[in-house]
């Protein structure tokens, strides 16, 4: 609870707040340096935080990977002081090195150059440590519809079902099986 306007409202915990701040920074391919500030600025106001509880829950919900890319991201830009527990974690991850320069890039990359597709679908899959997850998300890019796929065929609402159905034959048309085998066949 925190006392806001005479009233307590209730707030994530810092534990919670951490993963969720690590998660969005993650889903935004970390394009904004305020984003780390934040975390860094989290880690250092909050000494009680239980990093073990944070890991298991990170760990829990698939979001392990993001989580200890944040933490780098924090601790190499920013000088954020990490328990051993987390040291060692990051260690232990062979893919948050390429992640970490990924990330590093696309912060300094002109607003002129924003990624592309692809590269945002690989930093997902790569920010995902369990396969299942990494499947799901590529189901999520071959269903989902796009703003694109709304403008080029307007439906009326009652059939938009029908773009789940579309989208997969309108990309297999248009890319055919090398994109997916693309992103399946870079992970780390």
């Amino acid at each position: 609870r925190l006392p806001l306007g005479g009233r307590e409202v209730l707030n994530l915990a810092p534990e919670d707040l951490l993963l969720m701040l690590c998660v969005h920074g993650a889903n935004h391919c970390w394009e904004r340096l305020a984003w780390i500030c934040d975390l860094a600025e989290l880690i250092r106001a909050r000494s009680d935080l239980d990093w073990q509880r944070l890991l298991d829950e990170a760990r829990r919900s698939g979001g392990e990977r993001m989580l200890l890319l944040g933490l780098l991201l924090a601790r190499d830009l920013l000088g954020a002081a990490l328990p051993e527990l987390i040291t060692r974690r990051i260690a232990q991850d062979a893919a948050l090195p390429r992640l970490l320069v990924a990330t590093a890039d696309g912060l300094f990359r002109p607003a002129t150059q924003p990624l592309t597709a692809s590269e945002r679908a690989r930093f997902h899959l790569r920010s995902r440590e369990r396969w299942r997850d990494r499947w799901q998300y590529c189901l999520y890019l071959l269903i989902s519809p796009t703003e694109e796929d709304w403008t080029l065929q307007p439906l009326p609402a009652a059939l938009s079902f029908l773009y789940v159905l579309s989208r997969p034959l309108k990309l297999l048309g248009r890319y055919g099986m090398r994109p997916l085998k693309d992103l399946i066949g870079r992970q780390d």
